[in-house]
């Protein structure tokens, strides 16, 4: 397929992706449906990962400037800038720099994974093969 774009390099083909789609509807026991507007995305959630047990979820805030607040902010550091096109979503966070590794300098990197959301309104967040698979759903009042 000409128009094929992988997320990274565990996305291999449109029926591999397709598969790990349907693992992913299986696991969460619902349809999904590629996010379109990245409206969807704003303001505040709680994010998890559903396949691990026990693992305590973490609150983001997506504003309408492109950027996020995380858990992971700090005050010397840029904060995390977000995008969404229909069925992707790309998160792009700033690396302090690294002396001790050789990386003298600070740098962007961006992730871009696959995104959709459910019947109920959650947004879920995976990469190529389903190895990382986030969930996100609106915080209790």
């Amino acid at each position: 397929m000409a128009d094929f774009t992988p997320v990274d390099h565990k996305d291999s083909d449109p029926e591999y992706r397709a598969a790990v789609r349907a693992g992913i509807e299986t696991l969460l026991g619902t349809p999904i449906e590629d996010i379109q507007d990245p409206e969807t995305l704003l303001g505040e959630w709680e994010r998890a990962s559903p396949h691990l047990a026990g693992t305590p979820s973490q609150r983001f805030c997506y504003l309408a400037d492109g950027t996020f607040e995380s858990p992971y902010d700090s005050e010397d550091s840029p904060r995390g800038q977000w995008q969404v096109e229909p069925g992707r979503y790309t998160e792009t966070t700033w690396c302090q720099p690294m002396p001790e590794y050789g990386i003298d300098e600070g740098t962007w990197n961006p992730e871009t994974y696959h995104c959709a959301v459910t019947d109920s309104g959650d947004v879920v967040i995976w990469n190529g093969d389903g190895s990382l698979l986030l969930l996100m759903k609106r915080p209790a009042v």
